[in-house]
Parts: structure tokens; sequence; C-alpha cells
């Protein structure tokens, strides 16, 4: 997860348009509170168009300030051969996106405190099994 360009820019603005892009499929995919046939047609179109906007936002958020932060502690932190400093990174910008993407969709900063702990965890442990297996390099 190195960073070899150093762009910090670029890396936030590739994130979110992936999960901009991530997000919107997504929403379409899975459409919140979905009423059946019985409702009309133009409100199913209403559900789907507010599903996909909410769902680009929280993927577009977390995946831009992930990669940003990621690139940002790549260039502070020491390089050894160490895959310690790779795995902190990622926990921390992954706590730091995980917290950021439960605020945009909860508005509310004690809800967001368990997404952003599952958020880095998750990507410290991701990051330790793809640097334990090599699939990193």
């Amino acid at each position: 997860m190195v960073r070899k360009d150093g762009n910090i820019g670029a890396h936030f603005i590739d994130g979110a348009l992936r999960g901009v892009f991530l997000g919107t499929i997504w929403g379409f995919a899975f459409v919140d509170s979905y009423e059946g046939p019985t409702k009309a047609i133009s409100s199913f179109r209403s559900k789907l168009f507010q599903s996909s906007l909410k769902h680009a936002m929280v993927f577009g958020s977390f995946l831009s300030i992930y990669s940003g932060a990621c690139c940002a502690l790549d260039k502070v932190t020491p390089q050894t051969n160490s895959a310690a400093p790779e795995i902190m990174n990622a926990g921390l910008a992954g706590c730091l996106a995980g917290y950021t993407a439960a605020y945009v969709d909860t508005r509310s900063t004690r809800l967001s405190g368990r997404p952003a702990l599952a958020a880095g965890l998750c990507t410290a442990a991701m990051t330790f099994v793809v640097k334990r297996r090599g699939l990193g390099e």
C-alpha cells in the first residue's frame, strides 16, 4: 500500500471517483425501503435516486479519505522492511474514513464510533493479510 508517486490529491480524487461509482452501483442494486408493486413507479424512481445518491456519498467519502490518509501517513512514517507501519497507517486511515462515512450517514457523533472502529480494524486486518501473503507487491 506504499504510494510510489506520493501525490495525496491524486489519491484523494481517485478514491472519491471510485467510491462514487461503486456507491451508485450499490444504491441501484440495494434500494432502501422498496414498497412493492402497489406504489407508483415514480415513487420507486425517487427511492432509487435517493438510495444511489446516499450510497455514492458514503462510499465516495470513505474511499477518498482512506486513500488520501493512507498516502499522507505513508509519507510521514519511516520506510522500513517491517509491515507494521503500513498496517498501522491502514488502521488509522480506516478509522478516520469509517468515522466520516458513518457521520455522513447518521449525522451523529455518538453513533459513528463503532463503525469507525470496525473500519479501522478491518482495513488493518486486510492490510496484514495482503502483506503476509505477499499480494501487495
